[in-house]
């Protein structure tokens, strides 16, 4: 896999410290974090990174709401990161 460990290479690593198990989680960690390296929240959406597979993808959150402004109601569509929104 091109830009992220693979699990062989994840196997490989882990096996240089053999029992250890702080090795082991940080190696862990690294292997999600290339897999999923803007930590994005899909399936389930609960605010934990997946650990699937979500290279290229990035964490946007998109809401509708109506704004009332000077007595006129306005749709307003907004966007923004979860990092903004304090989510990551």
């Amino acid at each position: 896999m091109r830009d992220g460990v693979t699990t062989e290479e994840r196997d490989r690593i882990k096996a240089l410290a053999p029992g250890d198990s702080n090795w082991s989680a940080l190696v862990d960690r690294l292997y999600h974090l290339t897999r999923n390296p803007n930590e994005v929240d899909l399936d389930p959406l609960d605010g934990v990174p997946d650990q699937a597979l979500r290279l290229g993808l990035k964490n946007v959150l998109q809401t509708n709401f109506v704004a009332i402004a000077y007595e006129h109601y306005e749709t307003v569509t907004t966007t923004s990161t979860y990092w903004e929104e304090g989510y990551s």
